[in-house]
């Protein structure tokens, strides 16, 4: 019987520690709930802010691509229909760009150097010619 309360008695202060233990914890985290609590309103507004600032981001950028389709509309209107395709087509296959311009004999499309016979030919062509990249075949300019 001794043997027994002595197990006993020893289950108790594990027990007793395990209990000490788990209410050390739960006084943390009580804190850091708190803590978060306080926290919450100032997060809530700033994300608030953030939506609202998007919003108006998105509106201006609704604004200027609205204002760029006004503006392209005519021009694409005097382009040969063929080109006007050509165009359309690349854009749509190389994310939306289909023209790159030619900086120190690459294109600056792929960032691939041309071959000097075809950055040669460019310099020399008359305005209005139409070159491709070998590379990514986006339209080249000078």
């Amino acid at each position: 019987l001794a043997a027994e309360l002595a197990a006993l008695a020893r289950r108790r202060d594990e027990l007793e520690d395990e209990e000490l233990t788990e209410l050390t914890e739960l006084d943390r985290l009580q804190m850091e709930t708190e803590r978060l609590e306080a926290e919450r309103p100032v997060l809530v507004d700033r994300h608030r802010r953030a939506l609202a600032e998007l919003a108006a981001a998105e509106r201006a950028l609704d604004e200027g691509l609205t204002e760029l389709a006004t503006r392209r509309h005519p021009l694409a209107a005097a382009l040969e229909p063929r080109l006007a395709g050509e165009y359309d087509q690349l854009r749509a296959h190389l994310g939306g760009e289909a023209v790159a311009r030619v900086v120190r004999g690459a294109c600056s499309g792929c960032h691939l150097a041309l071959p000097a016979t075809e950055a040669d030919r460019l310099r020399h062509a008359p305005a209005g010619t139409l070159a491709r990249c070998e590379q990514c075949g986006r339209i080249l300019v000078t």
